[in-house]
């Protein structure tokens, strides 16, 4: 009988799940939250960026240059938002529950069965959630049966929503789904560059930071840039910091 490894995980090794009971509720006010993650699909598939701050409930700066993009896949990749400890080891266990369905089947599991398997991993969490320590994702890929980028957002209650252009999760949503639906009123997605799908997500994650006080703001002086992933036919690229500032450079001269 096949076992997936967050099953084996749970039943053999509950404490290294981030679903486990907490003892002290007030614990939840201490813990780091991740704000605002962005991502759109663009000509080639899709890409995703997120702020770099983590903040408490109080609102004190906790991280100045968290990393809320994760490769989870070759064609796929996570943002996270929200109390960011057991997001990371959320993050590590659905990585890891991909690698054992990897090697029992002989082929990578689907770019919509990895977002079902992830919403599964958030319903386990709804008694955490309860208590404060809430994991809201993203997952994004290139599907390669389908030949095109596609998004999906996890809900607090474990269900995956897909969404046609674009999403933003997070403290910033509101103001992030702003610039990315004005975007896409006038544009399509064969019109979005590389170059111009990250200078969108720059914009976004600026009206974010300029609205929001949790959102992380872009800080060229201490190379403080969006965490960036693509994710094409060709795979997952993390866009380098000395990538990103270049194409920050042309976003003041001109925007998108």
């Amino acid at each position: 009988m096949k076992c997936d490894f967050y099953s084996f995980l749970k039943k053999e090794h509950p404490e290294y799940m981030p679903l486990y009971q907490w003892d002290n509720i007030n614990l939840a006010k201490e813990i780091p939250i991740g704000t605002t993650v962005v991502a759109i699909k663009y000509k080639h598939g899709v890409i995703m960026a997120g702020d770099r701050r983590a903040v408490t409930q109080d609102h004190k700066i906790a991280h100045g240059k968290i990393k809320k993009v994760y490769k989870v896949d070759r064609y796929s990749v996570v943002g996270i938002s929200g109390v960011t400890d057991p997001a990371i080891q959320l993050v590590d266990i659905f990585r890891r529950d991909l690698n054992v369905y990897r090697r029992n089947e002989g082929r990578s599991l689907s770019l919509e069965g990895q977002a079902n398997r992830l919403s599964l991993l958030i319903k386990g969490n709804l008694s955490a959630a309860a208590q404060g320590f809430v994991v809201l994702p993203m997952i994004a890929g290139y599907d390669t049966e389908s030949r095109q980028g596609r998004i999906w957002e996890i809900g607090i209650g474990g269900v995956a929503y897909e969404k046609e252009l674009f999403n933003a999760i997070g403290s910033g949503k509101d103001h992030a789904d702003g610039v990315l639906e004005q975007y896409f009123d006038k544009c399509s997605v064969e019109e979005a560059t590389k170059e111009i799908g990250v200078k969108l997500l720059i914009r976004s994650l600026e009206k974010a930071a300029g609205k929001d006080a949790t959102t992380g703001v872009i800080n060229p002086v201490k190379g403080i840039y969006p965490n960036i992933s693509l994710v094409t036919k060709m795979g997952t690229e993390e866009i380098k910091d000395e990538q990103i500032e270049e194409i920050y450079k042309e976003y003041l001269k001109g925007g998108i």
